[in-house]
């Protein structure tokens, strides 16, 4: 597995911050995916490091999903993204925007697979970030 190429971004941006209730992504994210945790080592060394870093990696998870044909984790883990996007809440929001969906888009790209496989299992709040931070 090759790791998310820019941690340290991520990691920059979960130190020392106050995530709010950004904090509850990840646990959402990895309810509605009970493999993720088995597949990244990395998730499990860096738990406590905060929720940028760790959406980041669950990106780079759902490419491998993708990529290997397996989408069922894909989709439950949208269905998690929606509902927590249901909440208006700016933490959330920041965690999934920047955390989760910045990375992906260059992700997607670089595994030359296709954004529309995926914006098809978005909710509708979703698939509003992901043109959001496509724009960007």
């Amino acid at each position: 597995m090759e790791l998310l190429h820019n941690v340290a971004m991520y990691e920059t941006l979960d130190a020392g911050h106050d995530y709010g209730r950004g904090t509850e992504v990840m646990p959402a994210l990895v309810a509605a995916s009970s493999r993720f945790v088995g597949w990244s080592d990395a998730f499990k060394a860096s738990r406590g490091v905060g929720p940028y870093s760790d959406a980041g990696l669950f990106a780079s998870y759902i490419v491998d999903s993708m990529s290997a044909g397996d989408l069922s984790e894909v989709r439950a883990a949208f269905a998690a993204v929606e509902k927590l996007l249901e909440s208006h809440d700016i933490d959330i929001g920041h965690v999934i925007g920047v955390g989760l969906l910045e990375p992906l888009v260059g992700m997607l790209a670089d595994a030359a697979l296709r954004s529309d496989t995926v914006t098809q299992m978005m909710g509708p709040r979703t698939t509003q970030d992901w043109h959001i931070v496509q724009e960007q």
